[in-house]
C-alpha cells in the first residue's frame, strides 16, 4: 500500500490572504519500489470543482473523485536568448555534456494530484482515498472517523520549510548514509610547481583524497513540494521537484572518499551544508561555515542563474595571474549560453584554456577588471569541467612601438624585467664630431703638429689670409681679427693675469680722485673715441676696457654727468675694443664664428623588455599570442637552456595552424640540448 501525503486521518490549517483568490492543493502517493500500480488511484472529498474560467461548477458538499497520475518532472523552462544562436561562436568555450559521469536522480514511483479551490475563509473540507482495481473493484483506503480534514482560516502564512542545515560532518554522517548519493568529488594534483583541480565521479572505483564533495540524491517530491500554494490563477500549476544538493568541505585535501562509496568519511575537520535545489547555496553555506577556514577556492558569479550550475575559481599559490575555473551543470534540459564574472583579475588579456575541448579563448585587456566576463556555451545533459586561466605578459618596445603580449600557460614562475639602453642619435653624435674636430688645437690656432713642440703646448699662428689682410688696410671690415699676438704664451699668462688684477684695484681706488674731461658734443666724442689707440698688453693703461670696463675710470658706469649720447658712444666703443681684443666671441656671424651654430637632439631611449619563465615539463613549450598576431614573432628572440645549465641555445618558434577569430594563436619551442631533466629555463627578449 502506497504513503500518502498528506496522510488520513490528518487535519490541515491553510492560511489564505486577500492577494490570493486561489488555493493550489498537492497530494501525492509514494510507492516503495516493486510495488503495484495497476488500476486507478483516487482522491474522494467534497472539494468543489471549478471550471477553466474559475467558476464552481460543484454543489456544496458533494463528493466527487479526483484520479492520481504519474509524476513527471517538469523541465525547467529556458529563455529563447540563453539558446546557442552562433553570437558567441567565437569568444565563447562550448563545453560539452559528459559522458562518462552518470549521477541519477530518479525517486521511488510517485502518482500525484492537484486541485484548485477557491480561498475562502472559514471553509472545512473532508477527503479519503480509494483504490480501483483493473477488475473495477473498490478498496476504500480510510475508516469510519478515519477521514483527512483540511481547513481554511485568513491569517499569516507561516513558512515551515526546511531550507537545509549546516555544521561539522561526523555530526550528520549517521543519518545520510542511508541515504542513495551521487555526485563530484574535487581533489588537486600537483601542476608546475602548483597544483591543478582535478574532476572524479562519485562514487569512484578508488580511494580519493579530495577537499570537495558535491553530491546528490532522490528528490522526495512530498518534501520539496508543499501541500498548499497560494496562486492567483485558476488554472492547475505542474509541481516541479527541486533536489536535494550536499557540499561537504575540508581543508588540505581532508576529504577521504572510499573506493564504491558517494560519501566521505566521519571527520570533524570537515563541515557540511544541505539544501534543496541550488549548488550555489550549498556551496556558499558550506564555505561560511563555522571551523571552516581558507579554501583554495571561491565561488563565481553566473548569470543568467540556475539552480543546479555552480562554478568555482581556484587560484595558484606560486604564481599570480594564474587560476582554474571549475563549472558544474546538472541535468541541463536544453543549450545554454552562460557568463562568468571575473572579477579577480587584473587589466591584462587572459587565455581561456580548455584541455578537454582544445580550445583556447582570448579575452582582451579591460579597463575596468569588474567587468570582465568569460562566455561558456553548455550542452544539455550533465556537465563538469576545468578551464585554466592565464594572464598575459607584456614586452614593451621603445618609443611608439606597440607592446607585444604573450602568455606562457604552463610556466611555474614569471619575470619580466627590462633594461634601458641610452644611445646618442646619429644627428647628434655627427654633430658632435664635426664640433670636435672645429674646436681641436689645430683648427683653432692653426698651430703645428705637437710632435714639432718640445714644449707641448701648441703654438698660435700669425699668419693672416691675404684677403682678410687686404680688407683691413682698406677699413672695409667694422669687425677687426682679435689680436692673436696678445694671447698669453707659455707660463706668463699667471704673471699678466696677477698684473692685471692689481691694476684693477688700484683703478678702483683711486678713479673718485681723477679729474673728468669736459663734457663734449657727442660728435667730438665718436671723433675722439675713432682716434683712440687699442691699449697695449705690455702697458696697460687705467682705462683699459680689456681687464676692467665697468670699474676703470673711463668708465660711464659711474659718471654723473655722462649724456645719452655719450653713453651710446661708449657702448659701441667697449663693444669695439672687446672685440679687437678677443674678449668676447661674435655670434651668428657665419664668416667671423669659429664655432658653428648646432641646434640640440634629443636622446632616443632604447628598452630592452624580456621576461625569464620557469618550467617543471620537458620540451615543447607552449606559449600563445593575441589572435592575428601578425609577424611579432620576428620581434622576439627565445633562449631556451636547463636550469643546471649554463649555456642559453637560441631557438625559433613554430607557430601552429592558424585558428578562427577570437582564439588565441599557439607557438611551440623547442630544445634539442638537454640530459633529460625537468627543470628549464625560458627567456623571451623583444629584439
Amino acid at each position: 500500500m502506497p504513503r500518502f501525503h498528506p496522510p488520513l486521518s490528518h487535519s490541515s490549517t491553510i492560511h489564505i490572504d486577500s492577494t490570493h483568490p486561489y488555493i493550489q492543493l498537492n497530494f501525492f502517493a509514494v510507492f516503495a519500489e516493486g510495488e503495484d500500480l495497476s488500476g486507478s488511484w483516487q482522491i474522494w472529498s467534497d472539494l468543489p470543482q471549478l471550471d477553466e474560467h474559475g467558476a464552481t461548477i460543484s454543489r456544496p458538499g458533494e463528493w466527487t473523485a479526483t484520479d492520481f497520475r504519474s509524476f513527471l518532472p517538469s523541465i525547467p523552462k529556458v529563455d529563447e536568448s540563453q539558446h546557442i544562436n552562433g553570437s558567441l561562436s567565437n569568444t565563447a568555450i562550448h563545453v560539452r555534456s559528459r559522458t562518462d559521469i552518470h549521477i541519477t536522480s530518479s525517486g521511488p514511483p510517485t502518482l500525484f494530484a492537484s486541485i484548485i479551490i477557491p480561498a475562502t475563509d472559514g471553509a472545512r473540507y473532508s477527503y479519503t482515498y480509494r483504490h480501483i482495481t483493473p477488475s473495477n473493484e473498490i478498496h476504500w483506503l480510510g475508516g469510519v472517523g478515519g477521514n483527512g480534514i483540511i481547513r481554511m482560516t485568513e491569517g499569516e502564512r507561516v513558512n515551515d520549510t526546511k531550507d537545509g542545515s549546516t555544521g561539522i560532518w561526523s555530526e550528520v554522517y549517521a543519518n545520510l548514509a542511508n541515504k542513495t548519493w551521487a555526485g563530484f568529488a574535487l581533489s588537486f594534483q600537483p601542476f608546475n610547481g602548483s597544483t591543478k583541480p582535478l574532476i572524479h565521479e562519485l562514487p569512484a572505483d578508488s580511494d580519493i583524497a579530495a577537499s570537495l564533495a558535491l553530491l546528490t540524491t532522490e528528490p522526495l517530491v512530498h518534501q520539496t513540494i508543499p501541500f498548499d500554494q497560494p496562486t492567483r490563477s485558476s488554472s492547475i500549476i505542474p509541481p516541479s521537484t527541486s533536489m536535494t544538493v550536499l557540499a561537504v568541505l575540508a581543508n588540505h585535501s581532508g576529504l577521504h572518499i572510499g573506493g564504491g562509496s558517494p560519501l566521505p568519511e566521519e571527520s570533524d575537520k570537515a563541515v557540511y551544508s544541505d539544501t534543496t535545489g541550488s549548488f550555489v547555496r550549498a556551496l556558499a553555506a558550506a564555505l561560511r561555515a563555522p571551523g571552516m577556514g581558507k579554501q583554495p577556492f571561491d565561488l563565481s558569479t553566473i548569470a543568467p542563474p540556475h539552480q543546479n550550475t555552480a562554478a568555482l575559481l581556484t587560484h595558484h599559490d606560486g604564481r599570480s595571474g594564474q587560476a582554474h575555473l571549475v563549472v558544474f551543470a546538472l541535468n541541463l534540459a536544453s543549450p545554454q549560453e552562460i557568463k562568468i564574472a571575473l572579477a579577480d583579475f587584473d587589466q591584462a588579456p587572459l587565455a581561456a584554456i580548455s584541455d578537454a575541448h582544445h580550445s583556447i579563448i582570448y579575452i582582451p585587456e579591460c579597463a575596468d577588471s569588474s567587468d570582465r566576463e568569460l562566455a561558456l556555451r553548455w550542452d544539455k545533459g550533465l556537465v563538469a569541467e576545468v578551464i585554466q586561466l592565464s594572464a598575459f605578459t607584456q614586452l614593451r618596445g621603445a618609443g611608439k612601438d606597440d607592446p607585444i603580449w604573450i602568455c606562457a600557460p604552463d610556466a611555474a614562475s614569471v619575470e619580466i624585467g627590462e633594461e634601458e639602453i641610452c644611445q646618442a642619435h646619429p644627428a647628434r653624435q655627427a654633430s658632435l664630431t664635426s664640433v670636435h674636430n672645429d674646436i681641436s688645437p689645430k683648427a683653432t690656432l692653426g698651430a703645428e703638429d705637437e710632435d714639432d713642440d718640445p714644449s707641448g703646448h701648441p703654438e698660435p699662428s700669425e699668419a693672416i689670409p691675404e684677403d682678410e689682410a687686404a680688407s683691413e688696410a682698406e677699413g672695409g671690415s667694422s669687425l677687426e681679427r682679435p689680436n692673436t699676438s696678445d694671447r698669453p704664451q707659455g707660463p706668463w699668462w699667471l704673471f699678466r693675469f696677477i698684473g692685471r688684477f692689481f691694476v684693477n684695484i688700484w683703478q678702483f681706488l683711486f678713479s673718485p680722485f681723477r679729474s673728468r674731461p669736459a663734457i663734449t658734443s657727442g660728435t667730438d666724442e665718436v671723433q675722439d673715441a675713432a682716434n683712440e689707440e687699442s691699449p697695449s698688453e705690455r702697458t696697460p693703461l687705467l682705462g683699459s676696457h680689456s681687464m676692467s670696463r665697468d670699474t676703470s675710470s673711463s668708465s660711464t658706469a659711474v659718471d654723473p654727468l655722462a649724456t645719452p649720447a655719450s653713453l651710446a658712444v661708449h657702448k659701441d666703443q667697449t663693444q669695439h675694443d672687446e672685440l679687437q681684443n678677443g674678449l668676447i666671441t661674435p655670434v651668428g656671424n657665419s664668416a667671423t664664428s669659429e664655432f658653428p651654430f648646432q641646434p640640440p637632439v634629443l636622446n632616443a631611449v632604447q628598452i630592452r623588455s624580456y621576461a625569464q619563465m620557469s618550467f617543471k615539463n620537458l620540451p615543447p613549450f607552449r606559449f600563445l599570442l593575441p589572435p592575428n598576431p601578425g609577424d611579432v614573432a620576428a620581434n622576439l628572440r627565445f633562449l631556451v637552456k636547463e636550469k643546471a645549465g649554463q649555456k642559453w641555445e637560441r631557438v625559433e618558434p613554430e607557430l601552429q595552424s592558424p585558428v578562427e577569430d577570437g582564439r588565441c594563436q599557439e607557438m611551440m619551442v623547442q630544445s634539442i640540448n638537454g640530459t633529460g631533466g625537468t627543470d628549464w629555463e625560458v627567456q623571451i627578449e623583444r629584439i
